[in-house]
């Protein structure tokens, strides 16, 4: 099976020992939703362009949604993650040790559910709100300027 040899490979083997290395994980933390939000917009944006029952004006404005909010996501979401992993940090030491089986899982567990949880609030809740305003916004501009332009031929 070629998948599965592909990931019994040494090259593979030494990611999983990177990826799952302690040191990594403000690293991980901060990079694979970067990553996943730049997969995620171009396939919006793919998926948006092959449809045929969206009119061009409509597939305009979504596409610009899209973009608004990958962008928005990548730099907002990152920042928010710091914050919250800051305070995530500094809530550790007040867990109570004793009380607690296996306090190394809900160190752990607060490290990543904290981050993760505060940016999709923000990416489901805030910004589809305001990205849909912007890119309304946007594409109205861009209207404005070519329908200008071809007045100016005109």
């Amino acid at each position: 099976n070629p998948l599965k040899s592909f990931f019994e490979s040494k090259t593979m083997q030494n990611f999983y020992k990177k990826a799952c290395d302690p040191k990594h994980d403000a690293f991980f933390n901060n990079t694979l939703p970067t990553l996943e939000t730049v997969a995620s917009t171009l396939c919006y944006i793919v998926s948006t362009e092959k449809q045929d029952g969206i009119p061009r004006e409509q597939k305009n404005v979504l596409q610009w949604q899209n973009v608004l909010s990958g962008v928005a996501g990548i730099a907002i979401g990152s920042v928010a993650n710091r914050k919250v992993t800051k305070f995530a940090n500094k809530l550790v030491p007040l867990i109570d040790k004793e009380h607690i089986e296996d306090v190394h899982k809900v160190v752990a567990g607060t490290k990543v559910a904290l981050p993760l949880i505060a940016t999709a609030l923000l990416m489901r809740l805030v910004m589809p709100v305001v990205v849909a305003q912007a890119s309304t916004m946007i594409e109205d501009h861009r209207r404005a300027k070519k329908n200008q332009k071809i007045d100016v031929k005109a």
